[in-house]
């Protein structure tokens, strides 16, 4: 995962066309710093979301958000938290559970399905199973917010 980052006027632009999310076994809920990412978006004090390192996050929108992959699918993340700051999106295992989906991990990658449908697969990327997405020139971080 090489890319490069740059900051300009507090927003975040990476040269990279795609977007890597992070498929988690201890997140509670789907999370993102990407407000571009959202298909629809309710902004407003949703609380805070506490982070491993003891850190708390302002939540200042829910919505819900297609991932896109390269072979052209979508998966729908259904109430996905905005956190401006947080680094990493991540993809909430129980909640993908919640919503009948099925995800398999080893073997050095993992898969997620809906009855006898894949709907993803991807690689291990070190240690983290990793969904590599599209994303077009538009998107960009405002990590001020």
């Amino acid at each position: 995962m090489l890319f490069t980052v740059s900051v300009e006027d507090s927003c975040v632009y990476t040269s990279s066309s795609s977007f890597y999310w992070i498929l988690d076994c201890g997140a509670s809920h789907h999370v993102t710093a990407c407000k571009d990412s959202f298909v629809s978006y309710n902004p407003g004090d949703y609380g805070r979301v506490h982070l491993g390192n003891n850190h708390f996050c302002s939540i200042v929108g829910v919505g819900d958000v297609h991932i896109k992959m390269k072979d052209g699918k979508y998966i729908l993340l259904k109430q996905v938290k905005h956190v401006p700051e947080m680094c990493l999106s991540l993809i909430s295992m129980g909640r993908l559970d919640d919503e009948g989906y099925l995800t398999i991990f080893g073997k050095g990658g993992w898969k997620i399905s809906k009855g006898a449908l894949v709907v993803a697969k991807g690689p291990k990327t070190g240690t983290l199973y990793t969904l590599k997405t599209l994303i077009g020139k538009s998107y960009l971080v405002d990590v001020t917010k």
